[in-house]
């Protein structure tokens, strides 16, 4: 079930880490969410990892206007949150419309990366 968060979305996952980080990708990749980003918290508490997806809308947003792009990726954090069960949870991207302000070409590809993520995690 896809969860609503004060941050984005969300969406519990009964896959170890690794099948869990994998199967996002995949799922990424099949909405055109390019990973360009991906970090490995250090093994200190549980298992972490974030990604960075980008879309080729959210390019030519930046080609535009290239202070936009500081915003615009789509953030994807992956944990464990016991063995056996991930949490997948990705900012909404509406987030960044706040920081950019009224502009109805950042505004299109916010709303195409939105719905990327949100097929996305229907596949998950």
């Amino acid at each position: 079930m896809i969860e609503q968060t004060r941050f984005g979305t969300r969406k519990r996952v009964h896959q170890h880490f690794d099948e869990a980080v994998q199967r996002t990708k995949r799922a990424l990749a099949e909405q055109a969410l390019n990973v360009v980003s991906e970090v490995n918290l250090p093994s200190t508490g549980p298992k972490c990892t974030l990604l960075g997806a980008w879309t080729a809308l959210s390019s030519r947003a930046v080609e535009r206007e290239p202070d936009v792009g500081a915003i615009l990726q789509s953030n994807v954090v992956i944990y464990e949150e016991s063995a056996g069960k991930c949490i997948v949870s990705a900012v909404d991207p509406f987030c960044a419309l706040e920081a950019a302000g009224p502009d109805a070409f950042i505004e299109e590809a916010v709303l195409d990366s939105r719905e990327r993520l949100q097929r996305a995690f229907e596949t998950l």
